[in-house]
């Protein structure tokens, strides 16, 4: 009996955690998905999510600072409360996306997608604990420089 309790606690817990590396198609419905997976500050991304998904969200940038986009908590929204609640799908447009983070110990609101690199998508029902401690969906996207700002410089 007791193995059995185990086995099924493990695979409740198990459940409740997906990565996008876990997904094989980002068009399933339903499913956890970023697309596109390179992205550039204005053209808009979207964040495909089950109808039960977590209730904040926080993008960690490619300098390792974290900026929360979506929490009650912290009074900043990447849609309206009530919408959040029931949604399928989050736009998001880089270049507009503002967020807070701490800053020596003061609140402060700044441009999420600042700088080319690497970004990770975190959603979880408690962002100051460990994924695996919580209800969470995460994924990456990478964003690329702006083809305007490549100069090249030749010598005759």
């Amino acid at each position: 009996m007791f193995k059995i309790i185990t086995c099924l606690i493990g695979i409740l817990l198990s459940s409740c955690t997906a990565t996008v590396d876990d997904i094989t198609s980002n068009d399933t419905p339903g499913v956890f998905s970023i697309i596109p997976k390179e992205i550039s500050l204005e053209k808009i991304f979207s964040i495909n999510i089950p109808e039960r998904h977590p209730s904040k969200i926080s993008v960690r940038t490619p300098s390792n600072e974290w900026y929360v986009i979506h929490d009650l908590s912290e009074k900043v929204f990447v849609l309206p409360a009530e919408e959040y609640i029931s949604t399928k799908r989050i736009d998001i447009l880089p270049s507009h996306l503002m967020g807070v983070t701490w800053k020596d110990g003061k609140r402060v609101v700044g441009m999420v997608f600042s700088r080319p690199g690497e970004y990770l998508i975190y959603m979880a029902d408690n962002l100051e604990t460990e994924p695996e401690n919580t209800f969470h969906f995460m994924g990456k996207v990478f964003l690329k420089y702006p083809s305007s700002s490549l100069v090249l410089y030749t010598t005759v």
